[in-house]
């Protein structure tokens, strides 16, 4: 009886013995498709790794051209703004000539002849009128906000 329970254990032990072995031409046939899989894969990677350099160095490139386009921008508009303080300032100036020179023509309209005093006179209304209109555009103008620079332009 002790015979038999040993030859069946040593059937077992050999069943579960050769169960996991692999023949050595199966293990090499694997490892190699895996070694394959894995420089494909490497492959893949580098050629990801590249395109995303290249959108990288796109993306550098064009944060670069924004940062200097707005530069630009912002040295155009501190010139505009300087030129229009200058233009206010001669816009007043002028405007005060202007005043000065109405006042000199109606105290000297008695010592003029004919429609002279009075066509002169519609004229300096008329340029006063226009200058005042400059005016009212210009401190309307300097009232409204500035434009907001959109992510499009």
């Amino acid at each position: 009886m002790r015979k038999p329970i040993l030859f069946c254990a040593f059937i077992v032990f050999v069943c579960v013995a050769f169960s996991g072995c692999v023949r050595l031409s199966e293990y090499e046939r694997d490892v190699g498709d895996l070694a394959r899989q894995l420089q494909q894969e490497r492959a893949i990677n580098a050629s990801n790794v590249k395109d995303l350099e290249l959108k990288l160095k796109d993306k550098s490139r064009s944060v670069n051209e924004l940062a200097q386009r707005y530069i630009v921008l912002e040295e155009t508009a501190g010139e505009l703004r300087a030129w229009r303080a200058g233009f206010a300032a001669e816009l007043s100036a002028l405007s005060a000539d202007v005043a000065e020179l109405k006042l000199i023509v109606t105290k000297n309209a008695s010592t003029m002849k004919g429609p002279a005093p009075l066509a002169l006179f519609s004229t300096i209304v008329d340029i006063e009128n226009r200058l005042n209109a400059l005016i009212k555009k210009r401190e309307a103008d300097a009232a409204a906000p500035a434009p907001a620079i959109s992510p499009a332009q």
